[in-house]
This record gives C-alpha cells, structure tokens and sequence, in this order.
C-alpha cells in the first residue's frame, strides 16, 4: 500500500516552508525549531518528497523542500549512528518526473536528489534509475527540458561515482558501466543521430571517467579507452563550442596518462585541433585547450611536432597571457590592489639566478 501524507503534518510542513521566508527574526526562530522537529519525525523524507512535487505549491517552497531531503537524506544515509533508517519506497515513485519540470531550479534540485541517494546509498539503494535516465534521454532527446533534466542528474551520479574511483568499489555501478552506461553514453556522441545537447552532456559524463583516469591502461574501465578516443576524434569536427570545451578536456585528460594510445596515434590534427581552440572565440573552449601544452611538451615525440607549429603557437600563448576582464572579475580583490605591473622592480625585488 502506497504511503498517503497526514493533511494536518502536511498542511504543518507547507507552513514552515511558506515562512521561511519572513524577515521576522521571531519567525525564523519558530521555523528553525520546526524544521528541526520534522528531521526527527521518521516519515519527514516523504513529506518532503510530497511537497517538492506538488505542482500547486510556489516554486521557491518546492525547491526549499527538495534541498532540505536532500540534506536529511545525506544525514540519515550518511551516517551510521543516524538510527533513522529511510525507505525510499515513496520517494522514488514521485521523484524521476521531476527531472522534466519546464522549472530549471526544480529539474536540477531533483538531480541533486537523486545523486544523492546513489552516493550515500550506492547503486544497489536504485539500481534502475540511470536506465530510466537514459531511456528517458534517448526516446525525447527533443525536449531540451527533459534532456536537461535527467542528462543533469546522471552527470552528477558519474562525478559523485568518479570521485576517489568510488565506482571500482561499487559492484552494483561497475557493472552497469562495463554493461549500459558508457556503451550508451559513447552511442550517444554519434553526430548522425543525436541533438547537440545530447552530445554535450553525453561527454561531460564520459569525460568524468576520463578525467579520473578510468579509461587507461590497468584501470577498471581500460576496454573502453579507444572507443572514447574515436569519440573525441569524430567529435572534433563539431563547432558547438559547449562541445568543443568537451573534446579539449578529454584529449587533456588522455595526454596526462595515455599518450602514446591517443594523441601520438594521430598528433598532427590533434595539435592542430587544439591550437585552433586556443585561438577560439569562446573563453572556456580556449582555457580547457591551454592545459594541454604543458603536458605535450613533457613528452619528447610530441615536443618535437610542436616545434614546426611555434610561430602561430607562441603568438596565441602570448595572448592568452593577458588577463580578460572576466579573469580580473574573478580575482581576490588583494590581487586588484597589490598589482604593481607598472612599476620598476628594483634590484632588491630580483631573486638570484644559479648557473
């Protein structure tokens, strides 16, 4: 039998998300003691769950709901000593529609709902929610709402899932990578037959794996490295700038640990590649390509190659070099009022030099 929330306890936990609110020092006095009281109570996750679907509530108060399951589903799944045990039963039968609410604030706090259910209760607490997201993904890749939704919490499971290589330890997710998720995923970069929004966010989740060195050599995920290099290859061609931010943070990725597999099977287009990022329009397309040059020249074959390309190269890194007003935007204000570019240094200012 399907859990059914008490109108009275319900109607109570609307009302402390409607004052929460209120400017009243008073008031946010008697809404901290309620919201205290409701984490004690052992159905509080399905009130919550309950109210964050309620499409007649305000958005705000169905968002401030979703965040604070969040947050008693992180403390209860935590930790141990919680002696609140969750059945999320009820949760999971009202949360998976969320992710396709017009709302964005509403789509991503369900994300971040599930994700953490999966990360405090690993795959094995719902086992069946990344194939109802990409399932959901691949039959309505049209609806940007519905593809921002559920590709938003997936993206979150796979970097709460990559952290640490958490997921070499968890049984449940390996195999669902190794058997759906990464298959599904590199399918889902083929420029034939997906939406560019389906690509983006479909590399974003690879790269998460990328960037945790699960693709290489003797890591858990090796059999997948050069599907994931032809994906990044194909996806080059792409003029998406959303997508060509992607493809330089995997061939970063792949340049830090497997060289020799990938960019030094086709180095030539690959620094080709990745000097026309750099001189790209778009900011963060040209900040994920710089990272690659420090790793390149490390390597001796590849150094070698970039050579031939330092006339057009050294102008662009140069370039690079001068902050942007949005660099100076995110600066420590210190940083502002301690620039002394334009003054001469003087002799006490040089730190020696040894031969």
């Amino acid at each position: 039998m399907s859990w059914t929330p008490e109108p009275t306890a319900l109607q109570q936990v609307v009302s402390l998300f409607t004052q929460a609110s209120s400017p009243d020092n008073a008031v946010q006095k008697q809404v901290a003691t309620g919201l205290q009281q409701l984490q004690q109570h052992p159905d509080a996750p399905n009130y919550l769950v309950h109210v964050f679907v309620t499409a007649e509530l305000p958005v705000h108060i169905r968002q401030m709901a979703g965040l604070q399951l969040k947050n008693l589903l992180s403390e209860r799944m935590g930790s141990a000593k919680s002696g609140m045990p969750v059945n999320l039963q009820y949760i999971k039968e009202k949360l998976p529609p969320a992710i396709q609410h017009a709302n964005k604030a509403i789509r991503n706090t369900a994300g971040t709902v599930i994700s953490t259910i999966f990360c405090f209760g690993h795959a094995e607490a719902w086992p069946e929610i990344a194939g109802i997201l990409l399932q959901t993904v691949q039959q309505q890749q049209n609806n940007s709402d519905l593809v921002d939704g559920a590709f938003g919490a997936l993206a979150k499971i796979c970097e709460d899932e990559t952290e640490g290589m958490k997921y070499a330890a968890d049984e449940t997710f390996f195999h669902l990578c190794e058997s759906t998720l990464i298959p599904t995923l590199i399918r889902l970069c083929n420029p034939d037959n997906t939406t560019p929004v389906v690509r983006k966010w479909a590399l974003q989740c690879l790269n998460y794996f990328a960037v945790s060195h699960a693709f290489c050599s003797a890591e858990p995920l090796q059999d997948f490295l050069t599907s994931y290099w032809q994906v990044l290859g194909v996806l080059a061609t792409d003029q998406d700038p959303l997508i060509r931010k992607q493809v330089c943070t995997g061939m970063v990725a792949m340049a830090s640990r497997e060289m020799e597999k990938t960019v030094l099977t086709a180095v030539e287009p690959v620094l080709t590649f990745l000097l026309a990022c750099c001189e790209h329009p778009d900011y963060h397309v040209r900040l994920e390509a710089m990272d690659f040059w420090p790793l390149a020249l490390r390597h001796d074959k590849c150094a070698e190659k970039i050579k031939m390309l330092l006339p057009r190269l050294l102008p662009v890194l140069l370039a690079n070099c001068v902050y942007t007003d949005m660099d100076y935007s995110g600066m420590d204000q210190g940083q502002l009022e301690d620039d002394d570019a334009a003054v001469p240094d003087m002799a006490q200012d040089m730190a020696p030099r040894f031969h």
